[in-house]
């Protein structure tokens, strides 16, 4: 089972777009994982576990630490960054709706 739940290494690199859910998914199946191992009667050392399902391009952003829950931390930091807020609210407060377009797709502003 717990081969089943395994997640691929983790190599997306935290500038990229798509970094943000592509962390989040893998971080639920390493999750998930865990949990398997556990159910199993197995109880592993979950930084070395981690460390093992990551690429050396994303090691090398927690390499100085030690901990698991301040990897997960460091790791959450780097790839899932807060919304900005404000430009948000720019963004809605200067979309038109064009002729045409129903109000839930009056996301877009008008240039």
């Amino acid at each position: 089972m717990e081969k089943v739940l395994k997640p691929q290494r983790l190599d997306a690199e935290p500038g990229l777009k798509t970094a943000a859910d592509e962390f989040k998914h893998w971080l639920r199946s390493f999750e998930d994982y865990l949990d398997a191992l556990s159910a199993a009667d197995l109880e592993p050392d979950k930084y070395k576990v981690l460390t093992n399902l990551v690429s050396s391009q994303v090691y090398r952003y927690f390499a100085d630490v030690e901990d698991y829950d301040s990897t997960i931390g460091t790791l959450k930091e780097l790839y899932v960054k807060p919304k900005n807020t404000i430009a948000a609210r720019h963004k809605l407060l200067t979309c038109e709706q064009m002729t045409g377009e129903s109000v839930r797709l009056a996301t877009k502003p008008r240039v």
